[in-house]
């Protein structure tokens, strides 16, 4: 749930997929600005801006300018990322196949969508996009909703953490190496 300052103006597009690194920003994408260990995505808004992305994804307590972009204003910026990814999953009819393990994720995530795509439309997780973020900007970015199957990597590095990503997205499958 979040507060929304401004709104679209009618020369926006339709959005067309989220970003959490300014330098990846495309033409009407989401901005989500994640706070970071080393730096903060709320020091990039504006260069999000220039790239020509359609609004931006704040902590509430930003209090910087807006760049003329409609802004939503939420508690956490990731769980809002990783939120917005469980209801596009929640929403859909796809099977999730969910790969995890401590060696051979990837591998076994391109040899399983290889062989399913003889028989389905499949979608995966591109490269070891497996994080907090990465799972859901794969979520968001790279399906469409008409996919049959969707063939997920889920990785860790802390405790819980898959425990979120399979909050995020439910497998009907799992697979672990």
């Amino acid at each position: 749930l979040g507060t929304i300052l401004g709104s679209p103006s009618v020369s926006n597009g339709p959005i067309t997929g989220v970003a959490v690194d300014s330098r990846l920003v495309a033409k009407d994408n989401v901005f989500f600005a994640l706070p970071g260990e080393k730096t903060d995505g709320h020091l990039f808004l504006k260069q999000a801006a220039k790239l020509g992305c359609s609004c931006f994804v704040v902590n509430q307590n930003y209090t910087g300018g807006t760049f003329g972009l409609p802004v939503i204003y939420v508690e956490d910026t990731l769980q809002a990322l990783q939120n917005l990814s469980k209801f596009l999953i929640a929403a859909r009819s796809s099977k999730i196949v969910a790969i995890t393990g401590s060696v051979g994720k990837t591998t076994t995530k391109d040899f399983l969508t290889t062989i399913l795509q003889e028989k389905f439309k499949v979608a995966k997780t591109p490269g070891n996009s497996n994080s907090q973020i990465g799972l859901p900007l794969a979520i968001l970015n790279h399906t469409d909703g008409s996919e049959d199957v969707l063939v997920l990597e889920m990785g860790m590095n802390g405790p819980f953490q898959l425990a979120k990503l399979i909050d995020i997205a439910p497998p009907d499958i799992s697979i672990l190496t």
